[in-house]
């Protein structure tokens, strides 16, 4: 026996506003500060690197370090 699917009601035809020739999301602004695992800021623990105040890594530059962007230890110590 064959089956047969009921036949749907056809889709609208969508609205295209042709007046508004703008982006409908804004765009966010660009973050004030490097993301975790970016060049300027390789960890979280990187951050008070300029000031001085990190603690280094003891992993990052020896077997790696397992934590990554996350870690609160400083991977730009001894760069």
């Amino acid at each position: 026996a064959q089956r047969y699917l009921a036949e749907s009601a056809p889709l609208p035809t969508p609205v295209v506003n042709t007046h508004y020739k703008q982006v409908a999301f804004p765009i966010a602004p660009p973050p004030l500060s490097p993301a975790p695992g970016s060049a300027e800021l390789p960890s979280i623990g990187s951050a008070a690197h300029e000031q001085g105040r990190c603690r280094p890594c003891a992993f990052f530059h020896t077997k790696g370090c397992e934590i990554g962007p996350t870690c609160s230890f400083c991977h730009l110590c001894g760069v």
